[in-house]
């Protein structure tokens, strides 16, 4: 096995003398995989070793003698901060996170984990100098994001309690996020699947329909969906809905299929026994010779229904934006039956009368209200 050779260390060409005293850092510099400078109180580089150079798309040469304003300037106004904040206090800070952009990669956003120190002096002489680390993480940092955001998408998949899906249509292959494995009733490490037991596990009566959709945007080249019958391994049969789109390469041929597919069951089933629940409280409430309706604070019907309307000599739908207290006195003025004057002129002494709960009992007695 061939070891790797460093490059011999030398005094190399086009180091100054006034930075021949960094000479003992030429081997650190050189073999180091992180980028590496050295700054002097007026932030200008006195030395950097090629690995930083690469990452500002520079060579050492041209960054000499030069600021980070000048060598990055959109990094600058973050990395000038810590550099004279070290110099003023004397105390480092270590691995912290630096982000944005360089002229390297322009519009590209790039990761670095960075330290910033003071140096020792030489001689009592020497200004303050100040020494600085970088190494570039963006493709840890790129991984790390990525690996959230699949765990969020996940979550969001299992609460929705639905999966992801795509099917290459040259290989055959299927990829399966793991909550879609959950769904059709197997595990992440079971994976996928089948093609011969997806089929089996569909509704026979389904099948065609399934068959004839996919097959319908294969050559229409569109977007589908359906909904269809499975049975998981445990004997269950679970109402899944799915939507899709097709993929199509450069020459308009359809090369894959990527789809989202949800579990509906339980969804439907609660919209039916919702449904159900309405339809016996309407039947209630329509059938009902108790008055039962909704107002709001000033007395004004919003809804009831339709026998006490008629006991009152109206429709239901005449009633609707009229105030309590005027359709009843009216309807007392207005009926063959005797009622008693005192609680007639009471009534009509209310009308005017902001609505309280006081004057419904008074009117009605016991209303129904839900």
């Amino acid at each position: 096995m061939k070891s790797r050779r460093l490059r011999p260390v030398t005094r190399g060409a086009g180091i100054p003398k006034r930075w021949a005293a960094f000479d003992d850092l030429s081997p650190f510099f050189t073999a180091a995989p992180a980028g590496l400078v050295i700054l002097d109180s007026s932030l200008q580089i006195l030395r950097a070793n090629e690995e930083m150079a690469i990452m500002l798309g520079s060579t050492v040469p041209e960054i000499l003698g030069k600021t980070p304003r000048q060598v990055a300037p959109l990094l600058a106004p973050t990395v000038e901060t810590i550099l004279l904040k070290v110099l003023a206090t004397g105390e480092s800070k270590l691995n912290f996170s630096l982000r944005g952009e360089t002229p390297k990669s322009p519009g590209i956003i790039r990761d670095w984990l960075a330290s910033v120190f003071p140096m020792p002096p030489h001689h009592k002489a020497q200004k303050p100098r100040i020494g600085a680390i970088a190494v570039e993480v963006t493709g840890q940092v790129r991984l790390d994001r990525l690996s959230k955001d699949r765990a969020l998408l996940t979550q969001a998949e299992d609460m929705a309690r639905l999966g992801s899906w795509e099917h290459d249509c040259a290989t055959g292959d299927e990829l399966w996020s793991p909550n879609l494995c959950r769904i059709m009733g197997r595990s992440e490490l079971q994976g996928k699947l089948p093609e011969a037991a997806f089929w089996e596990s569909l509704h026979p009566d389904d099948r065609p329909m399934v068959h004839d959709v996919i097959a319908r945007a294969m050559l229409q080249k569109q977007p589908y969906e359906y909904r269809a019958r499975f049975t998981l391994p445990d004997g269950r049969e679970h109402l899944l809905h799915t939507r899709a789109k097709v993929i199509l390469n450069s020459d308009n041929q359809v090369i894959r299929r990527f789809g989202v597919t949800q579990d509906i069951t339980e969804k439907l089933e609660t919209e039916r026994k919702l449904n159900a629940t309405e339809e016996r409280y309407r039947d209630l409430v329509e059938n009902s010779t108790d008055l039962i309706c909704t107002h709001d604070l000033d007395g004004t019907f919003l809804s009831m229904n339709d026998q006490p309307a008629r006991l009152l000599g109206y429709r239901a739908d005449d009633l609707i934006g009229r105030r309590i207290p005027t359709c009843y006195c009216r309807s007392i003025a207005t009926s063959s039956q005797p009622t008693s004057p005192p609680f007639a002129a009471k009534l009509m002494s209310k009308v005017s009368s902001p609505f309280t709960p006081a004057l419904a009992n008074a009117a009605f007695g016991n209303i129904a209200t839900p």
